[in-house]
């Protein structure tokens, strides 16, 4: 891809499991060190066609989003159009399903972040966060002080190069932002003409920690790489009996199988479900998040998750498979 450093062996290189926390109550292990004083600059930009967001964002193809300028206008617009009082010194989040482009896409944000006010970025480990663990991080960690977030996502569809990325964004609420907002953002992509950025490092994303900045205009900021499946886990808990659902799990007469297409849910379910509930992990398929979803289509319907259809005894229309499998079928069979 011309002015990008990965190849094609990165499509099928597994972004692994989110690692336990490596911290107590809301602070990580490891602090990197901070490098200097970082320049902050005016990048002039013109109009791009074709922004206007759908449902809370924007989907086009992957190489759209790569092109120069794209995304960066983009996200400036987000910034642009939320109260310059209540942007500066916030937090926000980054993550994303684990598609190709979301790691460099976050870094870019990142530095977007940086110049344009925002205090604090928690982003998660490899640049990955379900969006519904996007939204239990705004509303949840540290008692809801996150100001939004922006979710790296083209939600079912394909990844790769060749394939879709998307923006979306998420409000105070955890939720989308509204149509009003996205129209505001649309009316800024019409018109902008420079977007700010720092001189931000590139970030490292593979294990938790927090890196410390200082910015020529004095201000500080800092980046934490965040185990997101920890929070994640504590609203869980608060909505189910852990101890019940392990029993239940446990029983012989009940076998599960959950198929996470090699998307963002994989790392939640072996944790959740295998570390915490005890089910094994031959029964959790799929769960390695790839940047091209292992060149599957993520889209959990009866077509695309044919192979776990299957184990149920049946065919992607519903109906049974002429013969019978050898095998009894799970009780439960879920794709996500």
């Amino acid at each position: 891809l011309p002015g990008s450093a990965m190849s094609a062996s990165t499509l099928r290189r597994p972004l692994g499991p989110l690692p336990r926390a490596l911290r107590g109550g809301g602070s990580p292990a490891m602090a990197a060190p901070s490098t200097g004083v970082l320049a902050e600059r005016e990048v002039p930009t013109s109009p791009i066609d074709g922004q206007k967001p759908g449902t809370s964002g924007v989907r086009k193809r992957t190489s759209v989003f790569m092109q120069p300028h794209y995304l960066a206008n983009l996200v400036q617009s987000f910034f642009d159009v939320l109260p310059p009082e209540e942007l500066r010194g916030s937090t926000i989040v980054v993550g994303g399903d684990g598609r190709f482009y979301g790691p460099e896409a976050a870094q870019t944000i990142m530095r977007l972040a940086a110049a344009n006010g925002v205090a604090r970025v928690w982003v998660g480990v490899n640049g990955l966060i379900a969006t519904p663990a996007v939204s239990a991080l705004i509303r949840e960690r540290e008692g809801g002080v996150a100001y939004c977030g922006i979710v790296l996502t083209a939600s079912h569809n394909p990844g790769g190069p060749d394939a879709d990325f998307g923006v979306k964004f998420n409000m105070a609420s955890g939720g989308p932002a509204t149509e009003a907002v996205t129209d505001m953002v649309y009316a800024r992509t019409r018109e902008i003409s420079a977007y700010r950025e720092a001189d931000l490092p590139p970030i490292d994303l593979s294990t938790p920690a927090v890196h410390s900045f200082a910015l020529e205009s004095g201000r500080s900021f800092e980046v934490e790489v965040v185990d997101s499946a920890v929070c994640y886990e504590q609203v869980l808990r608060r909505c189910f009996d852990f101890e019940r659902l392990r029993a239940f799990l446990a029983r012989p007469d009940f076998e599960l199988r959950i198929d996470a297409m090699h998307g963002a849910a994989g790392p939640y379910f072996q944790r959740v479900l295998g570390e915490l509930l005890g089910v094994d992990a031959s029964c959790l398929l799929r769960c390695e998040p790839l940047p091209d979803f292992g060149g599957a289509h993520p889209d959990p319907n009866l077509t695309y998750a044919a192979a776990l259809v299957k184990l149920l005894g049946l065919t992607p229309t519903g109906a049974p498979l002429p013969p019978p499998p050898a095998a009894p079928a799970p009780a439960v069979a879920a794709a996500a």
